[in-house]
């Protein structure tokens, strides 16, 4: 009797569920202003005219600071890392570095810079960007560089990090939303 019970309520919970979230209007949805005497557009004009974009909310637009995964989508599209994922064939792929170099000790990763690379305001990307973010990353307490001792920059397009002890996933956290670079 319990069961039947448990059950009956169960269903009725997925009956209200459904009706209430089914039928709601969007609040956000706009229209198309067009330039011909305030006519109204038709869908057909309107789809040409609109994009619509949907993603979660963004509680910051510093990567550091929310570590939300539907967020990543969102830094990836604004911010560049040292190298992505390519979740297709699982390789590495440079974003601002050309290539990189593990030594074997596993202590020491070498990145070598893209050259050319302009920030926003027309300055160029140096491997003192790298530096900085990823000493950033190590104040806020990311968890993507626990093992950093400490970044060397010997030239302008060269990052070497130093590892305290050896790190066989700090490579796999370097793609991450959090360690994106920033000026």
């Amino acid at each position: 009797m319990r069961k039947k019970w448990f059950v009956l309520l169960l269903c009725i919970t997925i009956l209200v569920t459904t009706i209430s979230c089914g039928n709601q209007q969007s609040s956000t949805q706009g229209t198309v202003a067009t330039n011909t005497d305030n006519a109204q557009s038709t869908p057909e004009e309107s789809d040409k005219d609109t994009i619509t974009i949907a993603m979660t909310d963004v509680s910051s637009l510093d990567p550091m600071k929310n570590w939300q995964l539907p967020s990543y989508y969102f830094y990836w599209t604004v911010y560049e890392r040292l190298f992505r994922l390519n979740f297709q064939t699982g390789e590495y792929e440079g974003e601002l570095a050309t290539s990189w170099e593990v030594a074997e000790d596993g202590k020491t990763c070498t990145f070598h810079l893209r050259e050319g690379v302009k920030w926003h305001d027309g300055s160029d990307f140096t491997s003192k960007d790298v530096k900085w973010s990823i000493e950033r990353s190590i104040e806020n307490g990311t968890g993507n560089h626990p093992n950093v001792d400490h970044v060397e920059t010997p030239d302008d397009y060269t990052v070497v990090v130093h590892m305290a002890v050896p790190d066989s996933v700090f490579m796999d956290k370097q793609w991450t939303g959090d360690c994106c670079i920033m000026p």
